[in-house]
């Protein structure tokens, strides 16, 4: 079945949070990087978990190079403008799962970046681009705002195949341009029969206007700034629901990723139960 996922961040480093930490298999370096990957000062943030070696006992790069920005010796846009070094970031999208704060019977979700790689860019370019074998299984309108100063997008919804724990894994992207909202708007999808086709975009700025009114005369305003996942192509050549995923496969990894669910709720439910008698 198709599974590509992968993402390409290129830019400036911008800043980091890395810790080391002692694991059951060794010594790591765990925590997020932040990559500044356009010109408008886009930045992103990027999880990373890296051990000094592979498990073919190969020296990991990564490792290094992660070693080298704790110890101070890769110079960030924080503290050095201009001058921050520049890196390319290989990895993936990555959706996990936890139970919702405050609520013992709710699951939540987290879509975000995983880091692989982490390299020089001694071209010192930028890029963002993230691209995935997207099935897409509800499309909702969002409309514009006229008081936030907010256009109208769509809300795209669906899966990709988590191939490593063989279950499928739910993201939600955004169709901002014209075109884009165009063509969603026509496809034929439901969660039994989804749309499955290769789609690539960014991660974007998005502004909103949020403005108060008061009572002594002219309304206040803020601005906020978000980024947000935004589809900006999708193959013209969608791929074959039922052969390049089987509708029993599709049933199966569906099916997994419910009973993953479940089983979090029933470890948060059996904890609850565990310190109300005392455990």
């Amino acid at each position: 079945m198709k599974t590509y996922n992968a993402i390409d961040m290129k830019g400036r480093l911008y800043d980091f949070s890395l810790e080391h930490k002692e694991t059951e298999k060794g010594e790591a370096i765990a925590g997020d990087i932040i990559l500044e990957v356009d010109a408008e000062g886009t930045t992103v943030k990027i999880p990373f978990y890296s051990r000094p070696v592979f498990s073919s006992g190969k020296p990991n790069k990564t490792y290094g190079v992660l070693e080298d920005i704790m110890e101070g010796n890769i110079l960030t846009v924080v503290n050095a403008g201009e001058d921050a070094d520049w890196f390319g970031i290989s990895g993936s999208i990555d959706s996990s799962y936890f139970m919702a704060k405050g609520n013992k019977a709710e699951v939540a979700r987290s879509q975000k970046m995983r880091g692989a790689f982490i390299n020089s860019n001694p071209k010192k370019e930028y890029k963002n681009r993230w691209k995935l074998d997207f099935l897409i299984t509800s499309i909702q309108d969002i409309e514009a705002d006229p008081q936030k100063q907010t256009d109208r997008f769509l809300k795209v919804g669906g899966y990709y195949v988590d191939s490593y724990n063989s279950r499928l894994a739910e993201v939600e992207f955004q169709a901002r341009a014209e075109g884009a909202i165009n063509f969603f708007s026509t496809l034929p999808i439901s969660p039994e029969t989804p749309y499955y086709v290769d789609t690539w975009g960014e991660i974007k700025k998005v502004t909103r206007i949020v403005e108060r009114q008061n009572a002594f005369g002219e309304s206040e305003s803020d601005e906020y700034e978000t980024t947000s996942w935004v589809i900006v192509g999708v193959n013209v050549n969608p791929y074959s629901y039922g052969t390049d995923i089987s509708e029993a496969d599709y049933a199966t990894y569906k099916g997994e990723l419910e009973a993953h669910k479940e089983s979090l709720i029933k470890e948060a439910t059996d904890s609850i139960g565990e310190e109300e008698i005392g455990f």
